[in-house]
């Protein structure tokens, strides 16, 4: 039985000793920017299903798109600073993450665009006054 505490000890060490090197702060920082980018993907969301509007749901889009990119920036200071840890994750899952991110923003920036196009909001339909035009 105790043979089973001192392996799960040893085991428990071997799996945070990795994070033992990694900055405290950048890490803060990473969950901070990560809280806030789940946070503005929730909103997004919420918007989307809730209405109708188009207008609405193209700046649930431009919030979704903003959320990814500050997931990316959490993405990239955790990656960082794993590097620079003594026990750092393999490098490919790294590069994976990191690709991943950069294609979700991609594909954001691709709806966003959609979205934009389709509200017709890209074409001035109003006939636009200069501003002392009226005055004579």
């Amino acid at each position: 039985m105790e043979g089973n505490r001192d392996r799960s000890k040893k085991e428990k060490k071997i799996r945070s000793k990795g994070f033992n090197n990694i900055s405290e702060t950048a890490l803060a920082e990473a969950k901070a920017l990560s809280n806030i980018g789940y946070r503005l993907m929730l909103i997004g969301d919420a918007i989307v299903v809730s209405t109708t509007d188009p207008i609405a749901i193209l700046q649930a889009a431009l919030i979704k798109l903003v959320a990814g990119i500050i997931l990316t920036q959490s993405t990239m200071i955790y990656v960082n600073e794993n590097r620079n840890s003594e026990n750092p994750i393999p490098e490919e899952l790294n590069m994976l993450k990191f690709i991943g991110s950069v294609l979700s923003i991609v594909g954001a920036v691709i709806s966003t665009k959609v979205l934009f196009d389709e509200t017709a909001l890209g074409q001035v339909q109003a006939s636009v006054i200069p501003p002392f035009e009226f005055i004579t």
